[in-house]
């Protein structure tokens, strides 16, 4: 199992990201990924506030919960399921079947 906990927009590749999430999981291995209650993908940038100080600016991407099958299905990997712990939106990845 592994476990992508709000950080599936690292780098502003999510299609890239989860293409490695994918080639990461051993025979049988679930991925478990959370998405955005948002309406929108979006891609851009973001960057971090250290005691008030701004950090450099880095890619970022803000996944939709209703685009992530699409993105997983791009990058080999389906949903199985979702869970809502706490009202997040967490999903059960696994690979695509050949």
């Amino acid at each position: 199992m592994l476990l992508v906990d709000g950080n599936v927009g690292i780098g502003g590749d999510p299609i890239r990201l989860l293409g490695r999430v994918a080639a990461l999981l051993a025979p049988g291995g679930v991925a478990i990924v959370e998405a955005e209650e948002r309406t929108v993908t979006r891609i851009g940038s973001a960057r971090l506030h250290t005691d008030g100080a701004p950090g450099p600016w880095f890619p970022w991407a803000w996944v939709a919960a209703r685009d992530l099958p699409g993105l997983a299905r791009e990058a080999g990997l389906e949903l199985d399921r979702w869970e809502r712990p706490e009202g997040r939106w967490m999903a059960r990845l696994r690979p695509s079947r050949p």
